[in-house]
């Protein structure tokens, strides 16, 4: 015995009701303006995807800097540490 299936009965019947549902002329649907306002947070995540998408790419000097690092030659000298610092606290 073969049984329905509910859920694809449920489809169906939405399918029937969307087909039965009045068309709209191209002109009327001309007439017809979409809308699209980002919240807050999207316009925040859309501006630093752009953000990322243009920095530049620095990649081969992390390479660098890791290569460097694994054979123990990355030195930094304190006057770099220094100024650093400085530039993070305002000061110069």
């Amino acid at each position: 015995m073969i049984r329905p299936n509910k859920p694809i009965g449920q489809v169906s019947r939405i399918y029937e009701t969307a087909a039965g549902a009045r068309r709209l002329p191209k002109a009327e649907l001309a007439a017809l303006n979409d809308d699209v306002r980002l919240s807050d947070e999207g316009r925040e995540i859309q501006a630093v995807r752009n953000a990322v998408s243009s920095a530049e790419d620095i990649r081969p000097v992390a390479e660098e800097i890791r290569v460097k690092v694994q054979t123990g030659t990355y030195e930094v000298s304190s006057r770099q540490i220094a100024a650093s610092m400085l530039r993070r606290l305002g000061i110069r």
